[in-house]
């Protein structure tokens, strides 16, 4: 179990009172225990629906193949109890990135593998602000989506995002027009510039 000495969930959420016209920030704990010791690289959201989500990846500890992606909504001035949103068969997951487009989709993109130089990406969706999400459907090798931070959607839908290879250390941006559903022949994030860091 989780307890609030070793979790710091709420640390990402120190802003999220500055959401839709609050007057002060709030920080607090997303939960007090959980179903796995360790936790790690949140993400936070504010759905259109007014609440908050907020996702991570956890497990008995990072690159151990349980670690699964969790999250957790808030509704109501209260977080549910967390609930496993991804988990890959062996393979530990990394670094969730909850955002939506201006379809109003609500993405999750999510990395597995056994360390960063191996990661494979995965995403899913959902259409109805979190409640229930389209399968999970992963990603051609080499492309990532966003690997940590959210990606900037511009007013006429393109989305920018910062992308990377661990392996040789290549920074990269990333445009698109559309997040395509299924078909990733040209997905978006294969339209990668690489900015040589």
């Amino acid at each position: 179990m989780v307890s609030r000495r070793t979790v710091m969930l709420g640390a990402p959420l120190a802003c999220a009172g500055m959401l839709r016209g609050a007057n002060e920030a709030v920080s607090e704990f997303i939960f007090d225990s959980a179903p796995f010791p360790s936790c790690h690289a949140s993400t936070v959201v504010e759905l259109a629906n007014g609440g908050l989500m907020s996702a991570w990846f956890g497990g008995t500890g990072e690159g151990k193949p349980d670690v699964a992606i969790w999250a957790s909504q808030r509704a109501a001035g209260k977080w549910a109890d967390p609930v496993e949103m991804v988990r890959e068969w062996q393979t530990p997951c990394w670094n969730p990135v909850l955002f939506y487009t201006k379809d109003g989709r609500l993405w999750l993109y999510y990395k597995f593998g056994t360390s960063p130089s191996q990661w494979t990406a995965g995403r899913k969706y959902s259409t109805d602000h979190g409640k229930t999400w389209s399968p999970v459907e992963h990603l051609p090798a080499g492309i990532y989506g966003p690997i940590r931070a959210k990606p900037l959607v511009m007013e006429d839908g393109t989305i920018v995002s910062g992308s990377s290879v661990e392996n040789d250390h290549k920074v990269a941006a990333a445009g698109c027009k559309v997040l395509g559903e299924s078909s990733l022949t040209d997905h978006p994030f294969a339209r990668m510039m690489h900015l040589g860091a």
